[in-house]
């Protein structure tokens, strides 16, 4: 350690035993008291050195101890320590004897005396070390509030800075303060009433701030035209509706003219009814009776044009029989040439033909099985230009060859009879003209 120095030097003797030779040594005593700048403690036993066998040196100096000096008003040896702090030695000073007595944190309570910069303010914290404890930013310190409503109520100087963190000084931030104190303001356009802070509210009263649309739930509300509730409405939508109602858009069931039910928001009841209704809807067909699958309004169109004609339908017996030369009216495809007012409303290409297999009545009075419904309508029209099937049937007729009886299809007899009168017809333009 010869060389060395600390500010302050504790030395223990370690042991009691009188005359110990080591503790004797001139030499490692003058070392060890030299070597603290400011203060040495020695703590051990007096007898160990001070004896009737001890050092004169020790002796000598515990004599010194015993009196006063020009520092120290006092002895300086005893069983207790005296310790006080370096900034108040004089205000604060304790007595230590064993370990328990050691302060557990710094036994100084006097307050700091640094002055904090940004208010002018003393340092809040007990006498403490920068290097553990920084200064006091919280600073407590009751300032004079700058609003004239609330004056009484204490603000503290760390308030202030914190909401002005722009400001330099504490001056500067009272000045830029804005009061945060709450206090009730009744909304003029309802009566509702807010808690504001005392600076908003003069800034609302000045016209400087506008408020957030009230949002106090109140009574239900009920629609001018349907009379349905509007449940548990807040105020400015309320407000609002009684000046400008809204679409009802609750979803009620509407009965259209053409009774279909349809699900839809209640402000479309009144233009649902003028447009075409979309429902699946499923119809018999004028002329045949066969079942046809359309969408509602294209129906009510077809049973409209049907209602207004004097067309004939087919005569129903288990099947569709569907006589030559009666006239069945056009088919549904074929309405809207028929009535203008048709056009573009059902166009023809979305009604399909009817192939229902069917009976046809031909010319000749037999009936043709299993033909598709709109070529049997066809041919049983004296203006269309599809022929009509021939006949089958096993019939008998007489040859226009050799006259002999003979049987085969009808259709064939029928060829035959048309042979004999183009004979008959061309026999009597020879007698007339001999």
């Amino acid at each position: 350690y010869q060389g060395d120095e600390n500010d302050v030097v504790i030395l223990s003797l370690v042991t009691s035993k009188p005359a110990n030779r080591f503790v004797a040594l001139r030499n490692r005593y003058i070392v060890a008291l030299s070597r603290a700048r400011l203060a040495t403690i020695v703590i051990g036993s007096r007898e160990a050195v001070a004896g009737e066998r001890g050092p004169e040196h020790w002796r000598r100096l515990l004599s010194d101890l015993e009196e006063p000096s020009s520092e120290v008003a006092e002895k300086r040896i005893g069983n207790q320590l005296k310790l006080c702090c370096p900034r108040h030695r004089l205000q604060s000073q304790i007595q230590v004897k064993d370990g328990d007595d050691f302060p557990k944190t710094a036994f100084c309570t006097l307050p700091c005396s640094y002055i904090l910069p940004y208010c002018q303010h003393q340092c809040q914290e007990p006498c403490h070390s920068i290097r553990e404890t920084p200064h006091t930013t919280h600073c407590s310190q009751l300032v004079q509030r700058p609003c004239a409503l609330h004056s009484d109520v204490p603000l503290e100087c760390s308030t202030v800075l914190k909401a002005t963190p722009t400001a330099s000084s504490l001056e500067e931030a009272l000045l830029e303060y804005k009061c945060e104190c709450k206090v009730i303001w009744h909304r003029p356009e309802c009566g509702h009433s807010i808690r504001l802070t005392c600076h908003e509210k003069k800034l609302v009263e000045k016209k400087e701030m506008t408020l957030e649309p009230c949002d106090e739930v109140v009574d239900d509300w009920y629609h001018p035209e349907c009379n349905h509730p509007r449940v548990a409405p807040k105020c400015h939508e309320r407000r609002h509706w009684e000046t400008d109602p809204p679409k009802c858009t609750k979803q009620i069931t509407h009965q259209r003219k053409c009774d279909c039910c349809v699900t839809i928001p209640c402000y479309e009841r009144k233009v649902v009814d003028e447009q075409p209704c979309h429902a699946e809807k499923t119809c018999q067909r004028p002329r045949c009776t066969h079942h046809l699958s359309l969408r509602c309004w294209q129906a009510s169109q077809i049973q409209a044009i049907w209602q207004d004609s004097d067309w004939n339908g087919a005569s129903v017996d288990k099947v569709v029989t569907v006589e030559h030369g009666v006239s069945y009216g056009p088919s549904e495809k074929d309405y809207w040439s028929i009535k203008p007012s048709f056009v573009g409303i059902v166009p023809a290409a979305t009604i399909p033909v009817c192939k229902v297999p069917v009976h046809y009545r031909a010319s000749c009075g037999h009936i043709i099985p299993n033909i598709m419904c709109f070529e049997a309508f066809e041919c049983a029209s004296h203006r269309s230009p599809r022929p009509e099937p021939e006949c089958k049937l096993d019939v008998p007729f007489t040859s226009s060859v050799c006259g002999h009886t003979l049987r085969g299809p009808c259709c064939l007899a029928l060829k035959s009879r048309q042979l004999n009168r183009i004979v008959d017809e061309r026999s009597c333009v020879k007698l007339s003209s001999n």
